[in-house]
């Protein structure tokens, strides 16, 4: 299954804030967001810090200066727990990331067809995503509320989603 946001940055390109700034990023984008309101933020791709990490001390270190600047922010201004969080299977936000989450994706993006244009597939492809979804929540429910993630209403097999998240 495609990654669309892999593709994206193996095909533009992306920057990368350094770590030693995360803090100042954070507190801007978060600091402004409080003041007109917002209460709460969606944190998504972050997994990508592990592709990125080469040129900044490596996986950890780039690991623990974002969540630790990115926790320290949402304690301050979304009271310690205004984050979902999207796209974030990956070792160091499982060990270093959880804390504030108030949300998680457990499961891949919903795909309303099958990416490889399979029409059958696309029955296949609904029951995988919520036998993952269902492990996935046994596990990270422990330290985060499981996001099952969003559905069409018209989609052939609305009816399971709704009754799958029901039950979540």
């Amino acid at each position: 299954m495609e990654d669309l946001a892999v593709d994206k940055i193996v095909n533009n390109g992306i920057g990368l804030v350094p770590p030693e700034i995360a803090e100042k990023l954070y507190e801007g984008l978060h600091s402004h967001l409080e003041s007109v309101g917002i209460d709460g933020v969606k944190v998504d791709v972050i997994h990508l810090l592990e592709m990125l990490c080469e040129d900044y001390g490596g996986r950890v270190d780039l690991a623990k200066a974002y969540y630790k600047a990115l926790t320290t922010s949402v304690k301050k201004h979304f009271n310690g727990n205004g984050v979902i969080a999207s796209m974030e299977h990956c070792n160091d936000f499982m060990f270093l990331g959880t804390e504030t989450i108030a949300l998680g994706r457990v499961g891949d993006d919903f795909w309303c067809t099958d990416p490889s244009g399979d029409p059958n597939g696309t029955f296949w492809l609904q029951g995988c995503h919520m036998v993952h979804c269902a492990y996935n929540s046994l596990w990270m429910g422990n330290f985060i509320h499981p996001d099952w993630d969003m559905f069409q209403s018209t989609h052939p097999c609305a009816e399971f989603h709704a009754a799958s998240r029901a039950i979540s």
